[in-house]
């Protein structure tokens, strides 16, 4: 079967509370204010990253900062108050019974990352999981590296890394526009089919093969 290498932040599950959490106890840990939640998503969903948002710090904060959110945005704590977007466990089934779902994330902590699959009920959905943090940790699903993928298929996500992936890779792509990036934004990187959510690749998948 073909391959689909599917993101999981912001495609399969809405990490908006996590994220936002982890940013304003941060802050609130460092003296600071933080952004209210849609101030902090705007700027977010428009193409900025946290560390964008950290206005009047010193290079020296913005270190602090970024050790502080490395070693708090994937503790399985943290990681409780992710939730499976709407219609993503079943898109997922569907589609699992036509292509090889590959997931494919730069979370770096892969232990984390399969119990939290395993606690969302989807990690018998996927072929192989392939993680920035897997290096360190084995598994049945675990892959080495995009070289153990076969060719061709398609990418599926929400930012410019899958935009990225897509390219580097040759494979269809298809974005989601209810994760950390616009519709507009992702335009403007170049995805030319976006769909709302994950709810609705079953039926955008055969299009855009017909369209190839």
């Amino acid at each position: 079967m073909q391959p689909i290498l599917i993101d999981l932040d912001g495609t399969i599950v809405d990490v908006r509370a996590r994220h936002y959490g982890v940013y304003s106890g941060t802050m609130a840990g460092m003296g600071r204010e933080p952004l209210g939640a849609a101030q902090y998503w705007r700027g977010r969903r428009s193409g900025k990253s946290t560390q964008d948002l950290l206005v009047g710090f010193s290079q020296a904060e913005r270190t602090h900062f970024s050790r502080l959110w490395v070693g708090r945005v994937e503790s399985l704590g943290s990681l409780g108050l992710d939730c499976l977007f709407p219609g993503a466990a079943a898109a997922l089934t569907d589609l699992a019974a036509e292509f090889d779902l590959i997931l494919v994330t730069l979370r770096r902590d892969h232990a984390a990352l399969v119990h939290q699959l395993e606690r969302l009920g989807i990690d018998r959905l996927f072929e192989g999981v392939l993680s920035s943090g897997q290096r360190h940790v084995g598994g049945k699903h675990t892959l080495a590296g995009l070289g153990e993928i076969a060719a061709g298929g398609y990418v599926v996500g929400d930012t410019e890394a899958d935009i990225d992936l897509a390219m580097r890779t040759r494979r269809r792509l298809i974005c989601v526009a209810n994760g950390v990036r616009t519709r507009r934004f992702l335009e403007r990187q170049g995805a030319t089919t976006i769909v709302t959510s994950v709810r609705e690749l079953p039926a955008a998948i055969p299009a855009v093969t017909r369209a190839a």
